[in-house]
């Protein structure tokens, strides 16, 4: 379950577990693997197991590896401190995983077992708090790469507001002028994309609680993002044609048609509001174009 990303984008973006917890975990299990090292005579490489571990601790510290450790020390753990074991993961499961699932381990646990039913057991639980420390990990990553990617298209979008006054070459290439009904398009499309993009950036914070894996992996593409860029541009572009058309009037609607300037004082902001609006709710423009339709039918 891992993202095949670029080592520099992981390293200087993205979610990355504490490198000092790491390492004290790392430290207690070498200890615990030495005094059974000892205490069984068990010297260098003559028992499989030992040599598998030996390797595991001379690889990077990582997280996979200290799962693949844990899971091998089980191996030589006597009855006392499987029962000890269990106990401690206990304590880890109830502020990991689901009620359900602790209580079903809490039931084996408390069964008369022999030491390899133990084994296995706390092999399980091993694998389940493992399994559920992978996939917060991959939705910190997600989480990650949708706000670096939604800030990108929100940063591109502010480059478009101001293309106009700051970026001579793409209004040459649009054949666009200052205060020319190209610019208030310009405008419009520029205020709903940043409108889509903000409130993108403003829901992922309560995504970070209550969204699924399976969401986090929708929302993270950037087809899905770009697609919501789409939509708040459109919404932009069709709320400036029904202001220019004149459907919806009063003081707090800009008015404009082909005689009366859109960049005065109060129509380009009322103009930038709107637009920026319509991105940021997806159902305004919907809605308009509904009760427009409505009102045509009547």
């Amino acid at each position: 379950m891992k993202i095949n990303l670029p080592e520099w984008f992981r390293k200087n973006f993205l979610y990355k577990p504490d490198k000092t917890i790491l390492d004290q975990q790392y430290k207690l299990l070498l200890t615990k693997f030495e005094k059974i090292r000892y205490e069984r005579n068990l010297a260098g490489d003559s028992n499989m197991i030992v040599a598998k571990l030996n390797e595991l601790f001379r690889q990077d510290q990582t997280w996979t590896n200290f799962s693949q450790i844990e899971l091998y020390l089980i191996s030589l753990y006597s009855d006392e401190e499987i029962a000890m074991e269990l106990k401690i993961k206990m304590v880890e499961a109830k502020e990991k995983l689901l009620p359900e699932t602790v209580k079903f381990y809490e039931d084996e646990t408390q069964e008369e077992r022999n030491i390899n039913d133990k084994k296995i057991l706390l092999n399980s639980l091993n694998e389940k708090l493992q399994m559920t420390d992978d996939i917060e990990d991959l939705e910190k990553t997600y989480i990650a790469l949708t706000r670096i990617r939604t800030s990108l298209l929100f940063f591109l979008a502010i480059m478009m507001f101001f293309a106009v006054d700051q970026l001579p070459a793409i209004t040459n290439l649009l054949s666009i002028t200052k205060g020319s009904k190209g610019d208030a398009i310009l405008t419009a499309m520029a205020s709903g994309w940043l409108g889509t993009t903000f409130s993108m950036l403003l829901g992922l914070r309560s995504k970070l609680t209550s969204i699924s894996l399976q969401d986090l992996k929708v929302i993270h593409r950037i087809d899905y993002i770009f697609s919501r860029t789409i939509i708040g541009l459109t919404s932009g572009l069709l709320l400036y044609y029904f202001f220019q058309s004149q459907i919806f009037t009063g003081t707090l609607f800009p008015g404009f048609n082909d005689t009366i300037p859109i960049f005065d004082n109060k129509n380009s902001a009322l103009l930038v509001v709107w637009c920026f609006i319509s991105g940021f709710s997806e159902k305004l423009v919907p809605d308009l174009i509904s009760k427009t339709e409505k009102n045509i039918s009547n």
